[in-house]
């Protein structure tokens, strides 16, 4: 193996680089080989698509589902905080989830509080839900207050589960599922979705996984017994 940059990067601290990520992060990122599909975590045949020309259509009606937000929020309020995940969704009564917005990006509180408002306004949410521990908890209390004090009609309850080291993989593989007996639909325009359902497996820190951790939390909301 060449080293790559050998005047930043000794042997001793690549193959330390290796023991760290794993086979397989170690090949993709560092020797920028393409992962493959048998070790993929999601795979792209059981993506579904709805809109103009799919067979799908355009999905249902507003009266025909329960519209449900869900925020993964940061891990705090500082300008070098983590990103942001949003997931706006209708689940019909089958229940089938269609996917609506899937947002990641780095905001403030003030931000964030401005996003959940236009996306309230835009798609009627019915129910919004937000990751629950200690700093999330501060975090939903300003946003929700601010949102009283300007007279909006919106909620965000807390989601209750394990936020211990590792929960989150564990809860983005169990919405793997979802997707494996077609239970989602999402639309092509949807590219910060696709790319995370496309890259991640579990210790791909490069990749981004908010939204998909957004995915565990809304499957625990639509079918907490599976």
């Amino acid at each position: 193996l060449s080293i790559a940059f050998p005047e930043k990067h000794s042997a001793r601290a690549i193959r330390q680089k290796y023991k760290e990520l794993g086979k397989k992060f170690f090949y993709s990122q560092y020797l920028l080989l393409k992962v493959s599909d048998d070790e993929s975590k999601f795979r792209d045949e059981w993506l579904t698509y709805y809109g103009a020309g799919t067979q799908l259509g355009y999905g249902p009606k507003k009266g025909e589902v329960r519209v449900l937000g869900i925020i993964d929020p940061s891990g705090g309020t500082t300008p070098d905080h983590d990103d942001v995940g949003i997931l706006i969704a209708g689940i019909d009564r089958n229940p089938f989830i269609w996917m609506y917005e899937g947002i990641e990006a780095r905001l403030t509180p003030f931000q964030l509080i401005e996003t959940v408002i236009e996306l309230n306004s835009i798609y009627s949410v019915d129910e919004w839900y937000m990751e629950a521990y200690a700093m999330a908890n501060v975090y939903r209390a300003m946003i929700q207050q601010y949102i009283n004090a300007n007279r909006v009609k919106i909620s965000i309850r807390p989601i209750k589960g394990n936020t211990a080291p590792g929960a989150k993989v564990t809860r983005i593989l169990g919405s793997r599922w979802l997707f494996e007996m077609r239970k989602v639909a999402v639309l092509e325009r949807h590219k910060a979705f696709l790319k995370q359902y496309r890259e991640w497996f579990p210790g791909n820190s490069g990749c981004k996984d908010h939204i998909l951790d957004c995915f565990g939390w809304l499957k625990e909301k639509v079918y907490p017994r599976n």
